[in-house]
Formats: C-alpha cells, sequence, structure tokens
C-alpha cells in the first residue's frame, strides 16, 4: 500500500533552492558561524545557543529543508552573512582560498532582505529576530534610517505574537520559552537603545512587560579564572558569575534607564524641582547598581594590569564589562543632560536667600518648598556627573588590549556612538568658557577620544565621521578662544585710555593690581602649556604605536583632577548656543560642497572624460602635514553613512547631510528644545 503524500509545506526539497542561493560547503559555513558566536552573541544574546546549533547541524549535513522550517534556515543565514561581516579577507584566504567572502557578504545580505515580506507575514519568532539583527547591522554600518524602520517592524511583530506576555506561551517547550525570552529581552535593549540614539520614544512600554528574565539552561557558561566570585544577581538569586551574568545586569540597567526617555525628555514637567527630583532618584538607582556589579564586570578591576594578555577565557569578561561601562557613561550624560541648560546662579540666589530669611523676594517666594533648597546642589552635581562620564570616556585608550577586541566585534559602532557622545559634552563645556582651565582639559580628552575614533575608523565607518566632526568642533572651540582673547585685549585697551584721560585731571596714579590678580593669569597659562605637553607626551606614543611599536598607552594625566566646583561658573547655554551656530556653519559647507560637486558631475556627462583634465588642486593635510588633493566629499556617504539623516520634523530622512545628527545623539544638544 503506498505511503500518503506528504503535504506540499512539509516537503523537503534542497535547501539552496529554497533559499534561493548556493551556500558554502559546511567547512566554511562553521567558521563563519563560530565566527558570529564570537563576535555578536556576549553583546546580544538572541538564540539558545545548544538547541540553534543542532538545527544548523541538521539543515547542513542534509542540505534539505521543508517550507514549514524556511524562515529558520534565513535565520541562519543572517547568522552566517553576520559571521562573515567579521571576518577578515586575509584568514579566509589562508584557511578556504576558493571561497569568495566579499561577493558572499552582498549576495546573502540581499537574499535575507528580499524575504522580510515573508517574514513579515508568518510574524513569527524568526521574524523578530531577524529584525534585531538586520536593524542592528544597519545602524552600526550606515543606514540608521533603515534601521529604525526595521526595528519598528521587530516591535509589532512581537505585538501580534503577544511576546511582551509570557502567559499567553502555551504548549511550548522550556527551551522554546526560554529563546522568546531571550528574543524578546533583546528586543526591548535594541528598542531603549535606539531610542536615546534617535531621540524617539520607546516602543515597549514597560509597565505591560510580563516577561522572566532569561536563565541558563544547558547553555555552554564559564567563570573568569582569577575571580570565581559568587554574587547578588538583580532577581535577588546568589549564583556564580558567569559569561552568563552580564546579560542579567544589562537587563537591570537598561530597566532603570527606560524612565529616562519617557519621564525627562518626552512627558518633561516645566517644575525644575519636580525635574531635579526625578534626576536625583534615577542617578541613585544607576549609582546602586553600579556598586553592585560583581568584579568580573567591572573595567577598573580586570583592566587592572593594562599588560596582562586577553585569553579566550577572560576575553568575554573584558568585553562586557566596557560595554557596561561605556552604556553607564553615556546613560549619565542622558540623564543629567537636560538639567545642564538651567540657570544655575538664579537657584543659588534663592538659596542664599532662603538661607538669610528673606522669603519677600518673588524669587524665594517661588521656592517655599524644602526641597527647592536643594535644587542648586542638585544642577551642579549633574555638571559634575556629565563631566566625570565623559572624562571616563575618554580615557578608555588605557584598556588597549580590550579596545582591540571590541574593534572586531558587534559592539565597535556602539563604542564609537557613545564616544561621540562624550565628545559633544567635552566641546560644549570648553565653549562655555573657552579660558577656563576646564575647557584646556575638556580639548585633551577630545583629542583622546578622536585618537580612539581613528583606532576605531578601520572596521566602524561611523567613528570615521565622528573624526570629522569633532575635528571642526575643535576648529570652532579655537576660534571661540581667539574671540575672547581679541575681545578681552580690546577690553584692556579700552580701559587703559580711561586711565590716561582720567590721569591728566588727576595726580594720583591708578591703583597697582593685586599681587593675586597679576599671578593667576600666569598660573592659568602654566597648567594649560602643562596639560598641552602632557598631550603631546601621548600622542607621541600613540604615534610610536601606528609604526609598529607595542607600547602601552601611558595612564591619563594628573591634571584631570580637579575641583569640579569649577563647573559651577560656566554658561552652558552659551557654549550650547555657539554649538547650534557651528552646526549651521558646516551644514552651510556640506551644501556647497554638494552645489560643487553636483555642477562636476553635469560637466563630466557633457563632455567625454578625454577632454576633461583632472584639476592639480592640493592642499596640506593639517594633522599630517603632508600634501593631498583637495576633497570636497569629506563628508560624503561613501566615507561614512550611507543615508543622510536627521531629525527634522519630516522624519529621520531630511535635508541635513550631516549624518551625526541621528545616530550621534545630537538631539541632546539642541539648545532650543532644552531651554525652560
Amino acid at each position: 500500500m503506498p505511503k500518503p503524500r506528504k503535504g506540499r509545506q512539509q516537503e523537503q526539497l534542497p535547501l539552496d533552492q529554497l533559499l534561493g542561493i548556493t551556500l558554502p560547503p559546511k567547512t566554511v559555513t562553521d567558521y563563519l558561524l563560530d565566527k558570529y558566536f564570537d563576535a555578536v552573541h556576549w553583546f546580544m544574546t538572541i538564540f539558545h545557543e545548544p538547541s540553534l546549533r543542532l538545527t544548523y547541524d541538521r539543515l547542513m549535513s542534509s542540505r534539505r529543508c521543508s517550507r514549514l522550517t524556511l524562515n529558520r534556515a534565513r535565520v541562519l543565514l543572517l547568522l552566517i552573512c553576520l559571521g562573515a561581516n567579521y571576518a577578515t579577507e586575509d584568514e579566509i584566504r589562508q584557511k578556504f582560498p576558493s571561497f569568495g567572502l566579499l561577493s558572499f557578504r552582498k549576495q546573502s545580505l540581499e537574499n535575507v532582505e528580499s524575504s522580510l515580506n515573508d517574514l513579515f507575514d508568518a510574524a513569527g519568532i524568526e521574524s523578530i529576530q531577524v529584525c534585531v539583527l538586520l536593524g542592528s547591522y544597519h545602524l552600526y554600518h550606515g543606514k540608521p534610517n533603515l534601521a529604525f524602520v526595521v526595528l519598528g517592524a521587530g516591535l509589532q511583530c512581537a505585538q501580534l505574537m503577544n511576546l511582551h506576555k509570557e502567559s499567553s506561551w502555551r504548549g511550548l517547550s522550556e527551551v522554546a520559552k526560554e529563546e522568546r525570552r531571550r528574543t524578546f529581552w533583546a528586543l526591548f535593549v535594541f528598542d531603549r537603545f535606539a531610542a536615546t540614539i534617535f531621540g524617539k520614544p520607546c516602543g515597549l512600554p514597560l509597565e505591560d512587560i510580563e516577561v522572566k528574565i532569561p536563565e541558563v539552561i544547558g547553555d555552554k557558561t564559564v567563570q573568569h579564572p582569577h575571580f570565581k566570585s559568587i554574587a547578588t544577581m538583580p532577581d535577588g538569586s546568589v549564583e556564580p558569575v558567569t559569561t552568563f551574568s552580564y546579560l542579567k545586569f544589562k537587563l537591570k540597567f537598561y530597566q532603570i534607564s527606560s524612565s529616562i526617555i519617557g519621564d525627562l525628555y518626552f512627558h518633561r514637567n516645566p517644575n525644575v524641582i519636580e525635574l531635579a527630583a526625578k534626576v536625583s532618584r534615577i542617578h541613585q538607582e544607576l549609582v546602586e547598581f553600579h556598586n553592585g556589579l560583581p568584579p568580573e564586570l567591572r573595567l577598573d578591576e580586570l583592566c587592572s594590569t593594562p599588560d596582562a594578555p586577553v585569553t579566550p577565557e577572560t576575553r568575554p569578561f573584558i568585553l562586557q564589562a566596557l560595554a557596561l561601562q561605556v552604556a553607564y557613561d553615556n546613560v549619565q550624560i542622558l540623564l543629567h543632560r537636560p538639567l545642564l541648560s538651567q540657570d544655575l546662579q538664579y537657584f543659588k540666589e534663592i538659596k542664599s536667600s532662603t538661607s538669610d530669611g528673606e522669603l519677600n523676594t518673588e524669587a524665594a517666594s517661588r521656592s517655599r518648598s524644602p526641597s527647592s533648597r536643594d535644587v542648586h546642589q542638585v544642577l551642579l552635581s549633574s555638571r559634575d556627573r556629565c563631566w566625570e562620564s565623559a572624562i571616563r570616556s575618554s580615557n578608555l585608550g588605557k584598556h588597549q588590549q580590550c579596545l582591540r577586541s571590541a574593534r572586531e566585534s558587534h559592539a565597535a559602532a556602539f563604542l564609537g556612538i557613545n564616544l561621540f557622545t562624550a565628545g559633544m559634552v567635552l566641546c560644549v563645556i570648553a565653549l562655555s568658557r573657552p579660558l577656563s582651565s576646564q575647557a584646556q582639559i575638556a580639548k585633551q580628552a577630545v583629542a583622546r577620544i578622536m585618537a580612539l575614533s581613528r583606532f576605531l575608523a578601520g572596521r566602524v565607518l561611523l567613528s570615521a565621521q565622528t573624526t570629522k566632526v569633532l575635528r571642526d568642533l575643535v576648529r570652532l572651540i579655537g576660534d571661540k578662544e581667539v574671540d575672547v582673547i581679541l575681545s578681552g585685549s580690546e577690553a584692556f585697551e579700552n580701559a587703559a585710555t580711561a586711565t590716561i584721560t582720567a590721569s591728566k585731571s588727576s595726580v594720583r596714579r591708578p591703583p597697582t593690581p593685586s599681587s593675586t590678580e597679576m599671578t593667576a593669569p600666569v598660573s592659568d597659562e602654566q597648567d594649560a602649556v602643562s596639560q598641552l605637553l602632557d598631550l603631546q607626551s601621548q600622542f607621541q606614543v600613540q604615534q610610536r604605536q601606528q609604526s609598529g611599536s607595542t607600547d602601552v598607552v601611558p595612564e591619563p594625566p594628573a591634571s584631570t583632577d580637579f575641583d569640579f566646583s569649577g563647573l559651577e561658573n560656566l554658561d552652558f547655554n552659551n557654549g550650547l548656543f555657539t554649538l547650534q551656530q557651528g552646526k549651521s556653519s558646516i551644514l552651510l559647507l556640506l551644501l556647497l560642497f554638494k552645489f560643487i560637486r553636483d555642477r562636476i558631475t553635469d560637466l563630466a556627462a557633457m563632455f567625454p572624460s578625454s577632454l576633461v583634465g583632472t584639476p592639480d588642486i592640493n592642499q596640506t593635510n593639517g594633522e599630517t602635514g603632508r600634501s593631498e588633493p583637495w576633497n570636497p566629499e569629506q563628508y560624503n556617504a561613501e566615507h561614512g553613512f550611507v543615508e543622510s539623516t536627521s531629525g527634522s520634523e519630516n522624519g529621520l530622512v531630511g535635508t541635513d547631510f550631516n549624518m551625526m545628527n541621528t545616530v550621534g545623539q545630537t538631539w541632546l544638544w539642541d539648545s532650543m528644545t532644552w531651554n525652560t
């Protein structure tokens, strides 16, 4: 009796035929899948690795698949594609000489993108996994607009599945439930991070989430060979600290920071006292979280010995600690940013008048609430926190081996984005009071961030653009310094003229400046020169490293430690206003470059190439001193971001050719938005 014919959906067909792409041999895909887990999985834990590898081995061994499991095969193709993006041509050429790495990268990515409609229509767990991976890939590789749209599709698929309510997952095995938990929380983290990048509301309300924190179910985990500590996890359980512990602490961190976007930015309260109270509460939660991290997840403890080699056992912990520290500092800046534009002097006067019992003035009458007496201290503390976080980010260069490992992972662009935000903080401080000692230290820190960005630029397109934008801001700081110095000289000359005029009608000599007034400028100048000399020595070490030396970058100079109360005298609104003017000037320059480039393109189309001469226009590179061709496309998307982006009222895509407006968190520095 003949067997009943299988349904069309269950029929096993050649895998290459269903996918529409010829997969390389299993030895190659094995290598690329390992690359994915090495570069991405530690940073974004989406899958249950043991069950995923079983599915992969079964598919690649048989090379056959049914339409019911086709989406699973598409997920595996995307993992192999991402692994190919973190494999270098040299290592592939040595291991697999006949394999075309570049062509496979392009074909596999196009294949996955062409299947998005089918994935969205299915609205299954694979759809969300592809959205998280593909969205993060586009965000980190030059297409932030597309990343935002793909993320939105993933959020909608999750809602269709009721992925945020674990009680609705019926008839699933524990492993299947665990994979759903990991996928959901990966989507949650991506949603929170994208909200801070794009300046948009979160898509997953925290109060609607009913999903357990992921747990270890047969996963391969290791402990740090030197610590092997036992710690209290965020859920209250006490267990050994392993490579899986990072996921639990990261989820707790993003749960704490969720209220920043919702409460402080998109539901702002004009009452500064209440705003300061919210900031203080969230800040305290973040500090308690950071203090509760085990030593395996604290960057300063893991990297206490800079020369210690990075082994396969220690590498995941170092990368996880770096990611947590960078995210922590970025969120601190995000948290305290709304208070930077407040009038610190106004609340200082309120505090003073309240303490003196002068409650009849209008300023004092607005501060009768007991909590208002602490607002001045909260505002000053917010400036300190932003400064500390930015300086700490600029000092990441001392963790060289950690940065080398991060550069070859999915966290490289994540690091570059957060470094740019730290650089923006430092530039605003320098623009607020250009001749202050804080401004000199800030410029020194910006130089370190630019060096870090150049280090990452080989693997991250964003970091190449970061360096160019920060370079323009440094030039803006220099122009502001010149303006302040010249305006001060003119004031001095006017004062001298007035003194001479007055002396004609009086025999008394003008008062002699006090000793402190005479020596203070000299002290500031000596302090600035000392800092610049320290920076010069650091750059000399970096140049030796680039030439092949393995010398270690020295510790940051002691001059980075100073009395943070000096930030009280900075006018951040002045710095923000100057920054906005500088951004407008850069945009005009970019529009001019685009106009010239378009006209050259039109001329090239009108005349044969043999009749169009190549202009011999050279300029000297300010950094290298070498004569190089003038490049009107220094901000072109081909050198960085493919899409032109902005946060305009028309959406993400606008006429702003400064790509950092979206991905670089520059929406944080819109002075018109934060003046209350």
